[in-house]
């Protein structure tokens, strides 16, 4: 084993030691080739269809730009497999890596929501603290806000994150079922969420839907 000399800084040798784990990644995960509109529709279709094993096969095999595939309805794959209680897809959706520096800029409305309703909380702030306009917009499609996919989502410290000095939008309405964040907390059964709600704004417990 070859020792470290005196004048190597730390910095050198976290640098050596990433580039070593570099080379071994790069000789032991070969890179996925992208995949294609036609292997996109194909992942559609086997998340529509709770195929788990496709599902598993293409994204072992291509790298998707995940939080751009939708279903006809606009609604992100892990959006639809939410909604169908699909749990074996639920879970590999939500475990795809996702590099935030490769979202291109035109994409970054579409991976917030990915991010929203995944819960990965690290990369929802990475994204919020560049643009905290996202939590505003709506949809062009659905006319969903990013506090209904992370409602349906059932990401409370997401959740909790978005309504901070953003109270207002717990009176949003999610046109695709026609609810407030409260009514789809209890549809999905979040308790969490709902007592949040409720903490916040009592007088959402009289909302109808």
């Amino acid at each position: 084993e070859e020792s470290v000399s005196e004048d190597q800084t730390l910095d050198n040798i976290v640098c050596i030691e990433l580039d070593n784990a570099k080379e071994i990644q790069e000789t032991t995960l070969p890179i996925k080739p992208i995949a294609s509109k036609e292997n996109d529709f194909e992942l559609i279709d086997a998340v529509t269809n709770n195929q788990y094993d496709k599902v598993k096969e293409l994204l072992e095999l291509y790298q998707y730009n995940i939080y751009n595939l939708k279903d006809e309805y606009g609604r992100n794959l892990l959006l639809k497999a939410l909604k169908e209680k699909y749990i074996n897809i639920i879970n590999i959706l939500r475990n795809i890596p996702i590099v935030v520096t490769a979202i291109a800029k035109v994409d970054l409305f579409d991976a917030f929501n990915w991010f929203c309703t995944s819960g990965d909380l690290i990369k929802f702030m990475t994204l919020l603290e560049d643009d905290s306009s996202l939590i505003q917009k709506a949809d062009e499609f659905t006319e969903m806000f990013p506090i209904h996919y992370a409602t349906i989502g059932g990401n409370a410290s997401i959740f909790e994150l978005i309504i901070d000095g953003n109270e207002d939008m717990l009176n949003r309405v999610c046109f695709e079922v026609k609810a407030l964040p409260i009514h789809i907390a209890a549809e999905v059964r979040n308790i969490e969420i709902f007592e949040l709600i409720v903490s916040k704004n009592e007088s959402m417990l009289y909302q109808r839907d």
